[in-house]
């Protein structure tokens, strides 16, 4: 196991973390078979996993065998509609937190939001999260898009 200790914002905004996970790369390069390594994160950490899979795909390098997303925050675009104002993750803490990580960034960076990137070629990917967390909405989204996804894929393939 290999946990990551990346940069955070506000001190370090996008991509900061992102290029610290591509740090994968050499664990790859030093022999580590990628079919070996799963990625995981947790919340903004879920969603850094799911643009580190973008990132290395894009890149045409070797990809994990998979990942799990346990409630990520992987679409910045939405914090309109998260937390609808429960406990200490109101929305205006959510805009907040999505300002401090993006930096001069767009929002609409897939690699930023990477629910909205294109979600092809990849590993297989676990998500967990419950229906009374903030970010409910969105993360079933991001999960009927990369089932749509692997639909199109399988059915493509069988032409």
């Amino acid at each position: 196991m290999f946990s990551l200790d990346y940069r955070l914002a506000p001190e370090h905004p996008f991509p900061a973390a992102l290029d610290d996970a591509l740090t994968l790369c050499t664990m790859i390069a030093h022999g580590v078979p990628a079919d070996s390594i799963v990625v995981a994160g947790d919340s903004a950490g879920g969603g850094l996993a799911l643009a580190l899979l973008l990132a290395l795909r894009d890149a045409d390098e070797a990809l994990p065998a998979g990942a799990v997303l346990f409630s990520p925050w992987a679409d910045l675009t939405t914090t309109w509609r998260a937390a609808r104002g429960r406990g200490p993750a109101t929305r205006g803490a959510i805009r907040r937190a999505a300002r401090m990580y993006i930096g001069d960034a767009s929002a609409w960076d897939p690699l930023v939001s990477a629910a909205r990137g294109e979600l092809h070629d990849l590993p297989p990917i676990h998500i967990q999260i419950s229906d009374s967390e903030p970010m409910y909405e969105d993360v079933r989204a991001l999960a009927e898009r990369l089932i749509a996804r692997a639909a199109q894929c399988r059915s493509n393939a069988g032409m």
